[in-house]
This record gives structure tokens, sequence and C-alpha cells, in this order.
């Protein structure tokens, strides 16, 4: 768990640098005041760790694993994650660009489930990038600006840079993210974990 929560967390860091340095993203403060500054990022941990626990569960836990004994890994991998895109079908201004990345952000997170044997990297991971997008960064999603954010910020920079409506997801930035991501899930975790060994 925590080596996801790490791991999300510094994908979400590198996506928001890479917004600061070329002028996509200008933080004008903290848009904090008083005891928000403990409540806020408390009410949004616990949410987005609900989140995380929720869509792990739904889409690479039982069902995942009731298909991958049936059908095989990359069969069920594929489904459950194009069920986890359409889900996000309805957000408002979606696009391809924006739903192919929660496509290939959902491939990723049955990858880990593979490569750990368990749910928990993948929930740390999804709990730590949506707490940092949407709580440090404040980035708009599906055209909404996100209450009690940490941080005063906007986004002037071209879509391909801040995602536009629809927020670092759809940032081009998120190419290296999922480069290094996968990475890190096959050489590193399967070295490290000994559910490797019966994969």
């Amino acid at each position: 768990f925590w080596n996801g929560t790490i791991a999300g967390l510094a994908a979400i860091a590198f996506v928001g640098a890479g917004m600061l340095i070329t002028g996509g993203m200008r933080v004008h403060g903290v848009a904090l005041h008083g005891a928000e500054m403990i409540t806020a990022p408390v009410l949004w941990l616990l949410a987005m760790l609900l989140v995380g626990v929720m869509e792990e569960y739904l889409f690479r836990g039982y069902a995942l694993q009731s298909l991958w004994r049936g059908a095989g890994f990359w069969p069920a991998a594929l489904i459950t994650t194009a069920l986890f895109a359409g889900d996000h079908l309805e957000k408002p201004h979606e696009n391809a660009i924006d739903i192919g990345m929660i496509f290939v952000l959902g491939l990723l997170l049955c990858i880990s489930v593979r490569v750990t044997g368990s749910l928990w990297w993948a929930v740390g991971w999804h709990a730590a990038f949506d707490f940092g997008q949407l709580f440090i960064i404040g980035t708009r999603n599906g055209g909404r600006v996100p209450q009690g954010r940490l941080f005063d910020a906007t986004f002037p920079g071209p879509v391909w840079i801040t995602g536009g409506e629809l927020g670092t997801e759809a940032s081009y930035f998120m190419i290296p993210v999922v480069l290094v991501t996968l990475i890190y899930i096959t050489l590193f975790l399967r070295w490290q974990s000994p559910a490797l060994q019966r994969v």
C-alpha cells in the first residue's frame, strides 16, 4: 500500500512540476485558511482512500480475479479496464484522450495486481494520485474546480499541458508517467514481490 502511495504521489508531482515549469499552471497562494488547513486534507484523504478502495475492489478485485481464472489474465484485464474507462464516460467534457489515459492507467493497475498478488499497491497509487491532483494541485475534473483544495492555482497553459477541463489525466505529461510506472511495476515490483514467482 505505502509503496503504491509513494508511486502515486511521485506521478502526480511529476505532472504538476511539468505544468509549473512550462507555465501551464500558476500558483497564487494557499486556498485554505484557519481550521480548513486541518479539516480539508483529512476529508480529502478519507474521500480519496474510499474512492481508491471502492474502484479497485470493483474493477480489479472480484471481477478481475473471476475472469482471470476463466479466460486468462489479459482478456480479464482488458474487459474490466474497458468497464472502468466506460464508467468515466458520463463525466462532463470527456474526450478520447482522457478516456484513453484512464484505460491505460486501469491496465497498469491490473498489471500491479498480477505482479504483487494484491490490490493494495493499486489502492495506494489510485488514492494518492487522486489526492494529489484534486486536493494538492486542485486541477479541474470534468470542468469542476475541487472545493477545499490546497492551492489557489490557475491553469492558463495549452490544453495538451494542463488537460483543460479534464485536468491532469488528459495532460500529455501523463505519457512519461505511464511509461515509468510500467517499468517500475514490471521490473522493480516484480523483483521485489514473492508473488511473482507464481506468475
